[in-house]
C-alpha cells in the first residue's frame, strides 16, 4: 500500500517537474530563444488525462489503488461488489463511500450497543480508540453527504437521511449541526469577519491563541450560530440550528442518565475530540492567509498535495480547490487543480508536501517555519525565493488583522471602498462556485469601485471600466447569467439602472462578454511578461506556420478545382465550423462510432455512459447505461441483417446492445483481467476483437459470446486494434511501443509481423485502404500499386511522440508525417483514398494529402476546447446489398459505393461535433 494516491504522486511529480523547468529557464538569459523542450511523462499534457481517467474511477478501498488489487481477487470479488453498490450511490466513484457505512454499523454500532449492555474498561478504551480513528474518513464521507445533499441513489432516500442521524454522534458529530455551520455559514463567510470559525481576529503563531480560539468554539457555538442566522434574517436556520444543538445535548445527558461509563466512551469523549480536531483542521486550512488580499479562496487557504489523509479522508488536502467549488467531486480535486493551477502559480497560492493539517497548525503556534519552508511547493514567484525569505513570507502570513484592516479588506455589501478593489478571477475559471453572499459582496463592490477583473505575476491587477452602458450590460448579464439575483439588485441601484434597460436578448448578447475580457487580459499579460519571451517567440512561430499551411492550400487550389471540390465527395475535407455541437456529457467523451446505414453515432465517455444521436438532426436520442467504469471503446457491426453495438470498459467487459429493441442490453463479455481498451467488429460480423490492458487480444464469437481465440505477444498494454476489410488479420499497438500484425485466418493466430519505430506509446493503427494504395506505391518504392484485391499492404499509426508513421508489410516505416504537438490520438482514411485524416491532443484535425508526399494541406485549429480523444468518419453505403458497408475503403469512384462527407470528433471537454458537407 502506497501512502500517496496515484492522483497525488502524478501532481506532485509535475509540481517538481515545473520546479526543475523553472530552474533550467532561469539559467538561460530571458531573451534568448527556447527550443521547444522534449514532451515529459510529468508535463501538463502528459498528466491531464491520467487525472481526468482517476477521477471517474470507482474503487471499493481508500487504502488499495485499483491498480494494487491481484487481478483474480479483482475480477472475482471486487468488480461484482463494486456492480452492486454502484446500484446504490448517484455516482460511481462514490462505491467507495458504501464499504464505510457498511464498515461503520457492522463493527461501531454494535460495539456502542454492546458496552451498555455489558461495560469493561478495556472495550470502552478500544472502542474510543477506534471511533477516533475512523472520525477523520466519516467526517469527509459526511462532508461529501451534506455538500451533495445526499449520496445514496432516491430510492435509498430515506436511509441516506437517517444514517448520519445514528452513526453521527459516535463519531462525535452532533445532529445536523456540521451542515449548518460548515455549509450555511462557513462558506457562505469564507473565514471572513462574519465567520464563527475565522482565524483573522487570531495571531495564528501563538499557542495561547489557539487554545482561545478552541475554547471560544467549544463553549459558545451552540449559541452562536442561532444567532449568526438570526442576525442574517435566516429564521428557520436559526431554529433549526438552535434545535439540532440542544437536542443532540438532551441525548448525551438522557443516555448519561442510563448508564454514565458507556455514555463517557461512546458520546461524551468522542464529542470533544471531534471538536478538538475539527478546530485544528480548520484553523491549520486557515492559519496562513495572505495581508494583502485575504478576500481570495488562494491566499486564504492552502493545498496538501502528498498527505495520508488524502488517501483516507477523501483528498481532504485540496482544500481550496474545494472553496472554489464546494460541490466538485472529491476526486476530481487532482485534475481540477492542474487544470487551475497557472492561477495557482499567479495568485501565489501555498501548497505543502507531506505535511498534514494538525501538523501545520502545531508547526504555526510553535513558530517553527523553517520546517514548513522546507515542506513548501513553491509555484510561481516562489521559485525563485531563498529559504530564509520563504520563511519570512509564512511568517508574515500569521499576524493577526487589525479592526482597521479588517474593514478595509473584507468589505461588506452596500459599503464603499476608499481604496479600489479587485476580485480574484477564481480557479483560473470565471463564475466558479464560491459562497454567494461573499461572492455578491465583493463583485458589487468591486463593481462600484470600478474595477475590472485581471490576472497578473502574483497580484491582481485593476484597470478602470470604460464604455459606460455598455459595461454595465456586460456586467449585468454575467450577474445574471450565473444565478446572482442579489448582486444584480446592488449594482442597478448603485448606477440607477432602469430593469427595461435588460431584457432577456441583452443578457444573452452579454452574458459572456466580460468573460471574454478577463480571459484577453490575462492572454496579453502572459505574452507581454519579459520573462516569457520565448513563448512568444513559439506563438509567433505558431502563427507563422499556420499562415504558411493555409497559403499552401490556397496556391494549390484552382476556380475549376474548387468548385469540384464543392461537388465531388472524394476531395471533400470538413470545415469549421461545424454543423453540430453536441452536448450532453457529463465526464470526458472517449470513443464515438457511426451506424453503417442510418444516420446515428453513439459516443461513449469517461463516466460509464453511453449516448446515441442522430448526427443529421443534431439531437440526442437515447443515453445507455450499464457498464459501472470508463467507456474507452465502442463499434457497431453484427450478423448479416442485424446491426449490433459492441461496448467495452475499464470494468473488464464487452457488452453487446441491440439498436433494434431499444438497445437492450442483449450479452456481456468477461474474461479480460484489466481494462478493456478497444473492441471491433471483424467484417464477417460474427466476430469481435478487443484489446486489453492486461496484454492481450480477445476474439469472441458474438451468437455464443465466447471467446475463441486469445493472442498473446504484446508486453504491456495494448491499447488499439483493428481487423482488416477481408477479415484475414488484424493490427494491434500499444504501450510496448510495437505494431503488430496477425494472421488469424486460421485456427490460432500467427504474429506475421512487429514493428518499431515509435519513441513513445502507440495510441492507434489502421488499415491502409485499397484505394489508398495508388497513392502510396511512389512513397513505398513500388513499381505500381499492389492490387485492390489486397486488403493488408499498408498500415498507418499515431503515436504520443506526436508522428503518424506509414508502414508497409515488407516491414519497414516508409513516411513519417509531422505536424502535430502533442500525442496522436486518432486516424481515419478519407473513403476517396486521397487523404489521411489526424486528431491530436493538440485540439487540432490536420488533413494529409498522400498524393503530395503526405503534405499537411488542411488543418482545422482549436477544434475543441480541450484534447480530440477520438474521431470517425461515416462509413459509406454500399448500394449493392450483398456487399458489406466499408469503413473508409470504398472509393467513391466505384458507382456502386455512394461516399457520405460527415466526420466527427469527440473531446475530453464532453462535446461531439459534427462536421458535413
Amino acid at each position: 500500500m502506497s501512502t500517496l494516491t496515484e492522483a497525488d504522486t502524478i501532481v506532485l511529480k509535475n509540481l517538481r517537474y515545473d520546479i526543475q523547468n523553472d530552474i533550467r529557464d532561469s539559467s538561460t538569459a530571458a531573451a534568448e530563444a527556447q527550443p521547444n523542450r522534449p514532451r515529459s511523462d510529468d508535463d501538463d499534457d502528459s498528466v491531464r488525462p491520467i487525472l481526468e481517467q482517476l477521477s471517474v474511477e470507482s474503487s471499493a478501498f481508500t487504502s488499495w489503488d485499483n491498480d494494487e488489487i491481484n487481478p483474480t481477487l479483482d475480477r472475482l470479488v471486487v468488480q461484482p461488489y463494486l456492480a452492486w453498490a454502484s446500484k446504490l450511490v448517484r455516482q460511481d466513484p462514490d462505491t467507495v463511500f458504501i464499504t464505510h457505512i457498511i464498515i461503520h454499523f457492522t463493527t461501531l454500532l454494535p460495539s456502542a450497543l454492546y458496552l451498555y449492555y455489558s461495560f469493561s474498561w478495556l472495550h470502552a478504551v478500544l472502542h474510543t480508540v477506534y471511533a477516533v480513528w475512523n472520525a477523520g474518513p466519516f467526517t469527509l464521507l459526511l462532508h461529501n453527504h451534506i455538500h451533495n445533499n445526499g449520496l445514496l441513489g432516491k430510492q435509498y432516500a430515506f436511509f441516506d437521511r437517517l444514517f448520519p442521524y445514528i452513526t453521527g454522534p459516535l463519531m462525535g458529530h452532533t445532529w445536523d449541526s456540521y451542515y449548518y455551520h460548515h455549509v450555511k455559514m462557513h462558506h457562505v463567510e469564507g473565514n471572513g469577519p462574519g465567520d464563527l470559525s475565522s482565524t483573522i481576529y487570531f495571531q495564528r503563531d501563538e499557542p495561547l491563541e489557539f487554545i482561545r480560539y478552541f475554547v471560544r468554539f467549544l463553549v459558545c457555538t451552540w449559541l452562536e450560530l442561532p444567532i449568526y442566522f438570526y442576525r442574517n434574517k435566516k429564521y428557520d436556520l436559526a431554529a433549526k440550528a438552535l434545535i439540532s444543538e440542544c437536542s443532540s445535548m438532551g441525548f448525551i445527558y438522557l443516555a448519561a442518565q442510563l448508564n454514565t461509563r458507556p455514555t463517557v466512551f461512546v458520546l461524551i469523549l468522542p464529542f470533544f475530540i471531534m471538536r478538538l480536531g475539527m478546530m485544528i483542521g480548520n484553523f491549520g486550512q486557515h492559519c496562513l492567509v495572505d495581508n494583502v488580499d485575504p478576500m481570495s479562496d488562494f491566499r486564504s487557504s492552502i493545498t496538501l498535495i502528498d498527505v495520508p489523509s488524502n488517501r483516507h479522508c477523501f483528498n481532504d488536502g485540496y482544500h481550496t480547490s474545494h472553496h472554489l467549488n464546494p460541490r466538485r467531486h472529491w476526486k476530481a480535486h487532482p485534475a481540477a487543480f492542474l487544470k487551475a493551477k497557472p492561477t495557482y502559480q499567479a495568485e501565489g497560492a501555498l501548497t505543502f508536501t507531506d505535511i498534514d493539517y494538525l501538523m501545520i497548525t502545531y508547526r504555526c503556534i510553535t513558530k517553527d517555519f523553517d520546517h514548513l519552508a522546507r515542506r513548501l511547493v513553491p509555484m510561481g514567484a516562489q521559485i525563485g525565493m531563498t529559504h530564509e525569505e520563504r520563511v519570512e513570507m509564512l511568517r508574515s502570513k500569521t499576524r493577526k488583522f487589525t479592526p482597521e484592516e479588517i474593514k478595509l479588506k473584507f468589505m461588506k455589501k452596500g459599503e464603499r471602498a476608499s481604496a479600489p478593489a479587485a476580485v480574484p478571477v477564481v480557479g483560473g475559471v470565471t463564475g466558479a462556485k464560491v459562497g454567494r453572499s461573499r461572492r455578491e459582496s465583493v463583485t458589487a463592490a468591486a463593481v462600484k469601485a470600478g474595477a475590472t477583473i485581471g490576472e497578473g505575476s502574483g497580484r491582481v491587477v485593476n484597470h478602470e471600466i470604460r464604455g459606460g452602458i455598455f459595461s454595465h450590460k456586460s456586467i449585468v448579464a454575467y450577474l445574471s447569467a450565473n444565478n446572482l439575483p442579489n448582486a444584480v439588485a446592488a449594482l442597478r441601484t448603485e448606477l440607477g439602472l432602469e430593469e427595461e434597460t435588460f431584457d432577456a436578448v441583452t443578457v444573452k448578447k452579454y452574458e459572456t462578454l466580460l468573460e471574454k475580457k478577463w480571459t484577453s487580459v490575462i492572454r496579453l499579460q502572459k505574452k507581454a511578461s519579459p520573462s516569457s519571451a520565448h513563448l512568444l517567440l513559439a506563438f509567433i512561430m505558431d502563427l507563422e506556420s499556420r499562415v504558411a499551411t493555409l497559403q499552401s492550400e490556397l496556391d494549390s487550389a484552382t476556380p475549376s478545382s474548387l468548385s469540384k471540390r464543392s461537388q465531388d465527395p472524394t476531395s471533400w475535407l470538413p470545415s469549421k465550423p461545424s454543423r453540430h455541437t453536441l452536448e450532453s456529457h457529463q465526464f470526458e467523451i472517449s470513443c464515438i462510432a457511426f451506424h453503417p446505414l442510418y444516420s446515428t453515432i453513439a459516443s461513449g465517455d469517461q463516466g460509464s455512459t453511453i449516448k446515441i444521436w442522430d448526427w443529421e438532426l443534431g439531437e440526442l436520442e437515447r443515453t445507455i447505461k450499464g457498464h459501472t467504469k470508463a467507456i474507452t471503446g465502442i463499434d457497431f457491426g453484427g450478423p448479416k441483417g442485424h446491426i449490433l453495438l459492441a461496448s467495452c470498459s475499464s470494468d473488464l467487459t464487452i457488452k453487446l446492445w441491440d439498436p433494434a429493441d431499444a438497445y437492450k442490453n442483449i450479452g456481456t463479455l468477461s474474461g479480460h483481467d484489466h481494462t478493456v481498451s478497444a473492441v471491433r467488429f471483424m467484417p464477417s460480423g460474427n466476430l469481435l476483437v478487443s484489446a486489453s490492458r492486461d496484454t492481450t487480444l480477445r476474439m469472441w464469437d458474438v451468437t455464443t459470446g465466447y471467446c475463441v481465440k486469445t493472442i498473446r505477444g504484446h508486453l504491456e498494454w495494448v491499447r488499439d486494434v483493428c481487423p482488416s476489410p477481408d477479415g484475414s488479420s488484424i493490427l494491434s499497438t500499444g504501450d510496448d511501443r510495437t505494431l503488430r500484425l496477425w494472421n488469424v485466418s486460421g485456427s490460432v493466430a500467427e504474429n506475421k509481423l512487429t514493428l518499431f519505430g515509435h519513441e513513445n506509446f502507440i495510441e492507434c493503427c489502421v488499415f491502409v485502404p485499397p484505394f489508398s494504395y495508388q497513392y502510396l506505391a511512389t512513397l513505398a518504392g513500388l513499381q505500381k500499386p499492389p492490387p485492390l484485391t489486397s486488403t493488408s499492404e499498408f498500415m498507418a499509426t499515431g503515436s504520443r511522440d506526436k508522428t503518424i508513421k506509414l508502414w508497409d508489410t515488407r516491414g519497414s516505416c516508409f513516411k513519417t508525417l509531422i505536424g502535430h504537438d502533442n500525442w496522436v490520438r486518432s486516424l481515419v482514411f478519407h473513403p476517396g483514398g486521397k487523404y489521411l485524416i489526424s486528431v491530436a491532443d493538440d485540439k487540432a484535425l490536420r488533413c494529409w494529402d498522400l498524393s503530395q508526399d503526405g503534405k499537411c494541406v488542411k488543418e482545422l485549429s482549436s477544434v475543441h476546447d480541450h484534447f480530440i480523444s477520438c474521431l470517425a468518419w461515416a462509413p459509406s453505403i454500399v448500394k449493392d446489398k450483398d456487399k458489406p458497408p466499408a469503413n473508409g475503403e470504398a472509393g467513391g469512384s466505384a458507382p456502386e459505393v455512394q461516399i457520405r462527407c460527415v466526420i466527427a470528433t469527440g473531446s475530453v471537454d464532453m462535446a461531439l461535433k459534427i462536421f458535413a458537407r
